[in-house]
């Protein structure tokens, strides 16, 4: 059970955060260029908005669980009770 809770933990890292939200522009603008080009061929609204949910699910899947590609370069953070500034 831990080791699927530490699949499933949420820290990523700050290249991990771009990444994903590269991708989910990326997608994004994709499936709604696609859809649009679709629709407008077809004259059909509602495969449109079908296309378009199916980008926003495959962004859904790409973005939000924590996979190990956006956890790669962790953060290293100061310990609390060291200071590197002048007092």
């Amino acid at each position: 059970m831990n080791s699927l809770l530490d699949v499933f933990q949420g820290n990523i890292d700050f290249q991990g955060q771009a990444l994903a939200e590269y991708l989910l522009h990326r997608v994004m603008i994709v499936s709604a260029v696609v859809a649009f080009i679709t629709g407008y061929i077809r004259q059909d609204l509602s495969l449109c908005y079908q296309i378009v949910g199916a980008g926003l699910l495959v962004c859904v899947l790409l973005c939000i669980p924590p996979w190990p590609a956006y956890k790669r370069y962790h953060v290293k953070w100061l310990s609390p009770g060291s200071s590197s500034g002048s007092s």
